[in-house]
């Protein structure tokens, strides 16, 4: 029977460390852009950009499109926290 209550303990704390760590992934800010175009819709990098503020993750974003998104005259390209 202690064998039993020892799995289930394990059990009990894989849980409560998996729920952790999903609760610190929460808390951490991940780097992003907010982005909008000065026209009413601007083409770049694979994704369309209007007038109303877009927020993409830097991490699905390769180094070559955040530098075709900053270097883009249209679109006004500020860096946030999300």
């Amino acid at each position: 029977m202690a064998r039993n209550n020892t799995s289930i303990n394990n059990a009990e704390t894989k849980k409560a460390e998996a729920a952790k760590e999903a609760a610190e992934k929460k808390k951490k800010k991940r780097p992003a852009l907010k982005i909008h175009a000065t026209r009413d819709s601007r083409w770049r990098a694979g994704r369309n950009f209007g007038r109303s503020d877009t927020i993409i993750p830097l991490d699905e974003l390769s180094k070559e499109e955040i530098a075709m998104l900053k270097g883009d005259k249209v679109l006004v390209v500020e860096e946030v926290e999300i």
